[in-house]
C-alpha cells in the first residue's frame, strides 16, 4: 500500500472515530437533558426586560425599562384613580 493511500486511510478512521464520538455525546447529553426535564420539570422564564446600557455604559437604564408610561398617549396605560 503506497504511503499516502496509507495516511488517507489513517486520517479517515481517526475523523470517523472522532464523528462517532461527537455523535454519541450528543446523544447522551440529548438523554440526560430529557430525563432531567422529565424528573424536575421545565421552569419556562421569560426575559422581556431589554438590557439597555445607560448614560456611563455600566447596566440597564432605568428610564427605558418600562415601554408603557401612563399618560404617554398609549391606550393600554391604566386610568388614573380620582
Amino acid at each position: 500500500m503506497e504511503s499516502r493511500r496509507l495516511v488517507v486511510w489513517i486520517a479517515a478512521g481517526i475523523l470517523g472515530f472522532q464523528g462517532g464520538t461527537l455523535i454519541l455525546d450528543l446523544l447522551n447529553c440529548s438523554v440526560l437533558s430529557w430525563l432531567y426535564v422529565r424528573r424536575y420539570g421545565l421552569e419556562l422564564t421569560s426575559s422581556t426586560t431589554n438590557h439597555v446600557a445607560g448614560p456611563d455604559g455600566d447596566g440597564p437604564d432605568p428610564q427605558s425599562s418600562s415601554s408603557l408610561k401612563a399618560g404617554s398617549g398609549d391606550q393600554l396605560a391604566s386610568p388614573e384613580v380620582v
